[in-house]
This record gives C-alpha cells, sequence and structure tokens, in this order.
C-alpha cells in the first residue's frame, strides 16, 4: 500500500506525527524535510534487515549522543487475585528511557 504525500492535508498529517520529535530538536517539522521531496509512504509487514539495522544504527547513535542508553529488557507483571490466582499479564520492554507495552491480558472472568 502507498500513500501519496504531496497533498498539504498528508504533510500536515506528517508533520502532527513529527511535531514532538521536531520541538525536542527546536526545528519545525517543515525543517526536518527542507530539501527532502517524500514521493509516498508505503505500509509493509515486515522491513528489509538492511533498513532494520539503519534506523536501529541511526537511532541508538541519536539516543546515546543526548545521554540516553540502550537499556533493552524484556519484563512481565503478573497481577494475582485475593486467592492467589493469576488474573492479569502485562508483558512489556524497556529501551532507551521509555516503557512499552507488548500484550495486557486480563481473566475474562474480571471483565
Amino acid at each position: 500500500m502507498s500513500l501519496e504525500v504531496s497533498s498539504p492535508l498528508m504533510v500536515a498529517f506528517l508533520g502532527e506525527v513529527l511535531n514532538d520529535q521536531a520541538q525536542k530538536n527546536h526545528r519545525t517539522c517543515f525543517e526536518i524535510f527542507e530539501g527532502i521531496y517524500m514521493s509516498r509512504i508505503e505500509c509493509v509487514d515486515k522491513i528489509s534487515d538492511e533498513l532494520d539495522k539503519q534506523w536501529l544504527d541511526d537511532g541508538m547513535a541519536y539516543e546515546t549522543s543526548h545521554g540516553v542508553d540502550w537499556n533493552y529488557k524484556e519484563f512481565s507483571l503478573v497481577i494475582y487475585s485475593d486467592d492467589n490466582k493469576p488474573c492479569g499479564v502485562l508483558v512489556a520492554y524497556t529501551v532507551f528511557a521509555e516503557i512499552y507495552v507488548e500484550n495486557l491480558w486480563v481473566d475474562s472472568a474480571f471483565t
């Protein structure tokens, strides 16, 4: 699937998506793309190994240059009911200075 991004609406949307990152760098989202023409955005099931390495290396370099450590660690939280039976699980990981939740399960008896 490809999306044309030449319309002002799509450019505005991309601006909103990138606004947080742009503010962290004290630049506007349009300055990020100055001199770059994006012709499309493609939705893919899996990126190539080469592109995966490229974004990871660049992201790690950026984070490290700002004093953030690569601290990837998977963890889970198990929630127990009063009778000590598992009734929920949160599966997550930390990386850089963030926590990402992969899955959250609550036993149907408690929903």
